[in-house]
C-alpha cells in the first residue's frame, strides 16, 4: 500500500468520524440556541450532512476502493448523520425525551 493510498484511507475515516460528530454538535446547538439562531444551526447541520452524503456517493463513483475499504465507517456515517437520520431525530425527539425539539 503506497503512502498516498494510506493517507486517503485514514484521512477518509478520520474525516467521516469528525464530520459526524460535528453535525451532531450543530444539532445540539440548534436545540439550545435562541429562536433565530437555532434555525441557522439546523440548516447548517442539514446542509453539511447532505453535502457529505453526496460526496460519499461521488466517492463511490470515482474512488470505489477507498469507500469499500472504509465501508463500515461510511455506513456508520450514513446511519448516524445522514439527512434522513437528522429529520427522524427531530420527528421522534418528543417520543424519546417527552418534549418537543426546539426549532
Amino acid at each position: 500500500m503506497s503512502t498516498i493510498k494510506t493517507i486517503s484511507f485514514y484521512g477518509y475515516s478520520v474525516l467521516l468520524v469528525f464530520l459526524a460528530i460535528w453535525i451532531w454538535v450543530m444539532m445540539y446547538y440548534a436545540g439550545k440556541a435562541q429562536y433565530d439562531e437555532n434555525y441557522g444551526y439546523f440548516i447548517y447541520a442539514i446542509l453539511n450532512s447532505t453535502v457529505i452524503t453526496l460526496l460519499i456517493i461521488i466517492g463511490w463513483i470515482k474512488k470505489r476502493r477507498v469507500v469499500i475499504k472504509n465501508k463500515f465507517i461510511g455506513i456508520g456515517f450514513l446511519v448516524v448523520a445522514s439527512p434522513i437520520t437528522i429529520l427522524l431525530f427531530i420527528y421522534l425527539y418528543q417520543f424519546f425525551v417527552g418534549q418537543y425539539f426546539q426549532l
